[in-house]
């Protein structure tokens, strides 16, 4: 038959079966767990006590004896106690061996030691020796504590982390008994508030950090645009101000600027691709009072006039225009006296709202009209 069930009722167990079964479930692979103390007596004499141990799933039993070891041909040397398994053997399948060397050979070791029913090895103590004596030995075999201390330890260390758990818990807000349950340290974990507030990353500052209810961590985008320049194109106005609309979003401060074209405010006013004309008359007299008068035509239609007197300084003054062309816009005409030489000389700058949209660049004498036409772009 190709199969068959090794437990049930009046069958036969082969130690082999056990073996294979108990190293598949068993944690600990070899080692000894109950006594085995490993002392030197002197000379070649080392002293084993009684113990018990197993090695991939073969139990065996210690008696205490006084084990005679290998000592060293010539000098110092290491040597090693170990547990010799020769599962071929049915006369002598384990012994105690020693061996003292300058070189050790590898100690057999077979992953697949009870299927293939082979030898194995397994290291219960170390020590040095010269040629008459052990003058030191130590135990390197591992311990298995008993299952149930193993478990008791097991259980402390659980409950001791969930303990940690709970405190951590607690510290950050939600109130978690250090005996809660795995499913209660789960959800008060969900209840912790990461943060608190509704900013978004365009309301923080780039490259700063902050937290709100949507976590912590988060980086701010806002562009920082603090103690620089802007420039707009795009400029609106009332009957009483002048609007510049900041190009893109961000944070300035008093040190921040917005500029716009001199232009710009042309197309504020309603005058783009309008032909606007200024003209200025030659001084005539009135009396002893030198005097201009100013023409301004937009579209040739006569907008605004106004007479300028008294040719001895700076002149600037303002009025508004006349008729149904946006009533209620201001417009600053400025001649500026220069040299006196036996005639004025001027440069006649036409100003709309402060800006200047005209200059003639040069200077002209009183005796020159200047009659100048040009289209705001």
């Amino acid at each position: 038959m190709s199969i068959r069930l090794l437990r049930f009722s009046g069958s036969q167990i082969k130690p082999k079966d056990d073996a294979i079964l108990f190293e598949t479930f068993s944690t600990a692979k070899q080692g000894i767990f109950y006594g085995v103390d490993i002392t030197s007596l002197g000379s070649d004499q080392v002293n084993i006590t009684g113990g018990r141990g197993i090695y991939r799933g073969r139990d065996f039993v210690i008696e205490e004896e006084i084990l005679h070891v290998a000592l060293a041909s010539a000098g110092t040397m290491n040597g090693r106690i170990y547990v010799h398994f020769d599962l071929a053997s049915s006369e002598n399948p384990i012994e105690l061996k020693s061996v003292c060397a300058a070189v050790f050979p590898d100690l057999e070791d077979d992953d697949d030691f009870n299927v293939n029913t082979t030898t194995g090895d397994y290291l219960l103590a170390t020590y040095v020796a010269n040629e008459t004596q052990v003058t030191s030995i130590t135990k390197v075999y591992d311990t298995i504590d008993k299952a149930i201390d193993v478990l008791a330890d097991l259980k402390k260390s659980v409950s001791d982390g969930k303990s940690s758990v709970a405190s951590a818990i607690t510290g950050k807000g939600v109130t978690t008994p250090a005996d809660a349950t795995f499913a209660q340290l789960a959800s008060n974990i969900n209840s912790i508030q990461l943060g608190t507030g509704n900013a978004k990353a365009g309301d923080v500052l780039s490259g700063k950090t902050y937290s709100s209810d949507e976590g912590t961590g988060k980086t701010g985008t806002m562009p920082n645009k603090a103690s620089t320049t802007v420039t707009t194109s795009t400029v609106t106005t009332d009957d009483d101000y002048t609007y510049l609309q900041i190009p893109t979003a961000g944070y300035y401060n008093t040190a921040s600027k917005i500029r716009t074209l001199n232009s710009n405010l042309g197309h504020s006013l309603g005058l783009k691709g309008k032909k606007i004309r200024l003209y200025r008359s030659k001084y005539y007299w009135v009396g002893s009072d030198a005097r201009y008068t100013y023409h301004l035509y937009i579209d040739d239609v006569l907008v605004s006039q106004i007479e300028l007197s008294g040719m001895t300084g700076n002149h600037t003054f303002e009025m508004y225009r006349t008729g149904n062309y946006d009533n209620g816009y201001a417009f600053v005409y400025s001649a500026q006296a220069y040299t006196y030489d036996g005639e004025y000389k001027t440069i006649p700058t036409l100003q709309i709202n402060g800006f200047t949209v005209y200059n003639h660049g040069a200077y002209i004498n009183q005796h020159t009209p200047l009659d100048v036409t040009f289209t705001l772009n």
